[in-house]
């Protein structure tokens, strides 16, 4: 557990020297961030493979113990490696992608510094042992990365940040009357498969255990931007893009998804909760947030913000795909966190692409850029494919092993839930299309002088569209081998 440990304080530290050490040198920066990230990333890797050489779960590590049922401590599983392993892929690659872009934003020593760090705090989500040492490290999320959020300090970033602390901090309070519950009715707070309730305490207090599930299912919603409290997301994407692109594919939402699968799986177990009206409820708010997200992309005329809409349906796609209770709908859920965050950060990268070269924001602005920008619109529109379900990409993996959970279920609220999908999988077309359609095919009203000398952005930026492009392909065309993978470990190997 040593490298798992180290994996969590190596890029906490070392961000912290970076915010005071301040180098002037842009160069001197980047080789110390990127060798940072890297070097943490293998030190996950590392972990990872042991524990799987091993064949086994890596023994609990506890560092802090407050009271027997209140301990800070880390245990490597089958679906924290998965979290853990999809971060420490990306975030490399979107450190080399915020070389190049922030050197138009500035601020530079300031925003690495809380990168690296916020890079160890999600590490610790993915690698903790029970819900006090998750509740730690999602509270110190919040923390590392509103200063992100609010990076540029205008007017517009202050009122995003604030309304990001507002949604999370409430969320959380939802979450610490979680903790005191499971005290009270478990047995301990270690994620266990099954759930930790205690069923000779639960008895006669079914229904307040259920409603607590609930609370604590929309307290975590809040960062998987779960319907109605998705409302700081979109606002957040005034941050710079290598944070919208990590919030909105890896960083915040895949922690608050993540959190609630470890809710119903590790925490009250689906035979306490599969076929009660809590389920049900946490069924239909999903199916909701799909239809809604979706709805609200194709109305959006803002790029980022049509991205972030579209986060917030495929967010309760994979939200969704949880709450069918079943391994097939965990395997589902976590298939498609891994395939949406490859499409949804390439497409983040594709919109700041756009931004840093035109000052473009706008979707009605875009037209004609294609053939200036022929790079970036390809990959935009490779992307795009993906996240509309095109077969053989990743989008479609996820979303057919969804599908196909949600019929093995069979219920009511599930087959609302796969209609939901297929609703959204048009709207998906209507907001996305368009845009590759506008930049290809411009209208006659757009000159190409207009254009003036635009061209895609530097070695950075093009490598890592590239790269992001290659492996989603990749990804797609192996993916019976990433499903079973991911029925493994929904069987708790």
């Amino acid at each position: 557990m040593l490298l798992s440990s180290a994996s969590i304080l190596l890029p906490i530290f070392l961000g912290a020297f970076l915010f005071f050490w301040k180098p002037q040198r842009a160069l001197v920066r980047e080789i110390y961030v990127f060798a940072a990230t890297v070097a943490n990333s293998v030190l996950v890797f590392s972990a990872v493979a042991l524990t799987v050489r091993s064949g086994a779960e890596a023994t609990a590590t506890t560092f802090v113990r407050f009271e027997d049922l209140l301990t800070l401590s880390l245990r490597l599983d089958a679906a924290g490696m998965i979290f853990a392993s999809l971060v420490a892929f990306l975030w490399p690659i979107a450190t080399l992608y915020a070389f190049e872009y922030m050197r138009h934003e500035g601020g530079e020593n300031k925003f690495f510094s809380f990168f690296l760090m916020s890079y160890g705090v999600v590490i610790g989500i993915a690698f903790a042992e029970d819900f006090l040492t998750l509740y730690i490290f999602y509270e110190m999320m919040t923390l590392s990365t509103l200063p992100l959020v609010t990076h540029a300090m205008t007017k517009e970033a202050s009122f995003a940040g604030r309304k990001y602390l507002i949604y999370s901090f409430s969320g959380a309070a939802v979450v610490f009357i979680l903790l005191v519950f499971l005290m009270q009715y478990g047995v301990s707070l270690n994620f266990t498969p099954g759930g930790v309730l205690d069923m000779a305490k639960v008895a006669g207090n079914e229904t307040v255990l259920r409603s607590i599930f609930v609370a604590a299912f929309f307290g975590f919603g809040v960062k998987a931007a779960v319907f109605p409290f998705h409302g700081w997301l979109p606002d957040a994407s005034v941050a710079p893009t290598p944070v919208t692109a990590l919030l909105h594919a890896v960083a915040v939402v895949k922690s608050g998804v993540f959190a609630i699968m470890r809710l119903i799986y590790f925490g009250f177990g689906v035979d306490f909760l599969r076929g009660s009206w809590a389920q049900y409820v946490c069924m239909l708010a999903a199916a909701v947030s799909i239809v809604y997200g979706s709805a609200r992309a194709v109305r959006s005329p803002h790029f980022k913000r049509r991205l972030a809409f579209s986060t917030v349906g495929n967010l309760s796609y994979i939200v969704f795909a949880f709450t069918l209770m079943t391994p097939l709908g965990m395997s589902a859920g976590l298939t498609h966190m891994v395939y949406h965050a490859l499409i949804k950060i390439t497409l983040f990268f594709c919109a700041g692409s756009v931004l840093i070269q035109t000052n473009r924001e706008y979707t009605y602005e875009l037209g004609g850029l294609g053939l200036k920008m022929k790079l970036t619109f390809a990959v935009y529109v490779l992307a795009a494919c993906g996240l509309m379900g095109l077969p053989p990409l990743g989008g479609f993996v996820g979303k057919w092993a969804i599908g196909t959970a949600a019929l093995a279920e069979g219920s009511a609220p599930a087959l609302f839930g796969a209609c939901a999908l297929l609703f959204s999988a048009v709207l998906s077309v209507l907001y996305l299309v368009p845009i590759a359609v506008s930049a290809f095919f411009p209208r006659s009203d757009v000159p190409a002088e207009k254009l003036g000398d635009i061209r895609d952005p530097g070695f950075f930026i093009s490598f890592t569209l590239v790269l992001l492009s290659v492996v989603g392909v990749g990804a797609a065309l192996i993916s019976p081998r990433l499903t079973a993978l991911f029925a493994l470990a929904a069987q708790g190997m």
